[in-house]
């Protein structure tokens, strides 16, 4: 869960629209783990994709690296306040320990955003994104996995911020059976130009077999034109369970 910017800033500032052909400035649920509560406008595709992304993780004297290239999520608009979306891995490469590499891709997961209030004015904003992943992928899960997410974006003392918690059903490999896991974020956003910004963010996961784990994530953005964003970041482990370093880079495109 999933990958969203500093574009709270945009959502939060952004003005009541008085015509269907004017869109929205861009938001996307990428590069932080705080999901926007925009959807994308209707009849219109957006594509946020992590050209590459490096985790790095060692446990029991064990080192694991993932390289994963052109995970993407990609979006159409169904209504003012409904978009669709498919999240997909096309190309995964893991390497454990001593053990040969393996290299695939990961399963497809089916989410849409459902924004309840603040999609073209107002100073907060909330949605819904329920999920569903599909095994699908050969590095992926042998099991379906759905969940839901709800995020919220507001403004205080001039300064935008962001929350989500999420509860999914995951399945858990080691003991053969689906368990309940979640997660939290708090995230901090500024702009320092109009196309630059940057973002600073806690994620606290909750996985079956890790129990909590804290995180922390900072990264940039750059808005390089009203349809087209680049962006990059990283996030680490506070404690020693869970991965120790994840860095990306990626962009986002609206056609």
């Amino acid at each position: 869960m999933k990958y969203a910017t500093i574009v709270l800033t945009s959502l939060i500032t952004s003005p009541l629209y008085a015509s269907q052909d004017i869109l929205r400035p861009l938001s996307a649920d990428r590069p932080d783990a705080t999901e926007s509560p925009q959807t994308v406008d209707k009849g219109h595709f957006q594509l946020e994709t992590s050209i590459v992304s490096f985790i790095e993780n060692t446990e029991n004297h064990e080192r694991t690296v993932r390289w994963s290239y052109g995970e993407s999520n990609l979006k159409y608009g169904v209504s003012r306040s409904i978009d669709l979306q498919v999240v997909f891995q096309p190309y995964l490469v893991e390497k454990q320990g001593r053990q040969r590499e393996n290299s695939g891709s990961s399963d497809i997961q089916l989410r849409s955003k459902i924004n309840l209030w603040g999609n073209d004015d107002g100073r907060s904003a909330m949605a819904l994104l329920p999920y569903l992943t599909i095994p699908s992928g050969s590095l992926g899960s042998d099991e379906y996995e759905g969940g839901l997410i709800i995020t919220y974006a507001d403004i205080w003392h001039h300064l935008n911020w962001g929350a989500q918690v999420e509860l999914s059903r995951v399945y858990w490999e080691s003991q053969n059976k689906h368990e309940w896991a979640g997660s939290h974020t708090l995230v901090v956003a500024q702009e320092w130009t109009s196309e630059v910004g940057s973002y600073l963010e806690y994620v606290g996961d909750w996985t079956p077999g890790q129990d909590y784990v804290p995180y922390g994530s900072l990264g940039m953005t750059w808005l390089v034109n009203s349809n087209f964003q680049l962006d990059m970041g990283g996030r680490f482990s506070l404690i020693e369970k869970g991965e120790d370093l994840n860095l990306f880079c990626g962009f986002t495109k609206r056609f």
